[in-house]
């Protein structure tokens, strides 16, 4: 018996991370599209604590079989704190990082 596998690779773009004022307050916003099924917004800080349970997660389809995955991350994150976005599908993600800076310190981000 012969066995074959299919290995698909996630079309999706890389996330973006931008700053929206929702209430008065600064909240980072994550968006990317894909061909998602069960798509999971992850955020974390670049020292490894989890935020995700302060993420507000929306998924809508444009219709052209990709979904548009949208998070904001309900939460005060200070000046020069590293987060990063992770849209994850499975074993796949796609990941953005951003950095909240006041402009007077340089940010060094590390990868």
């Amino acid at each position: 018996m012969t066995s074959y596998f299919c290995f698909l690779a996630l079309q999706a773009s890389d996330p973006t991370v931008t700053l929206v004022t929702i209430d008065g307050k600064r909240r980072m916003k994550c968006r990317g599209s894909g061909v998602y099924r069960l798509p999971q917004v992850q955020w974390i800080t670049a020292r490894g604590e989890d935020l995700s349970h302060h993420g507000v997660m929306n998924i809508t389809e444009p219709g052209d079989g990709r979904k548009l995955v949208e998070s904001v991350l309900d939460y005060d994150v200070g000046e020069d704190v590293q987060v990063l976005c992770h849209i994850i599908e499975g074993k796949l993600k796609r990941s953005a990082r951003a950095v909240i800076s006041d402009g007077t310190h340089s940010v060094k981000v590390e990868l």
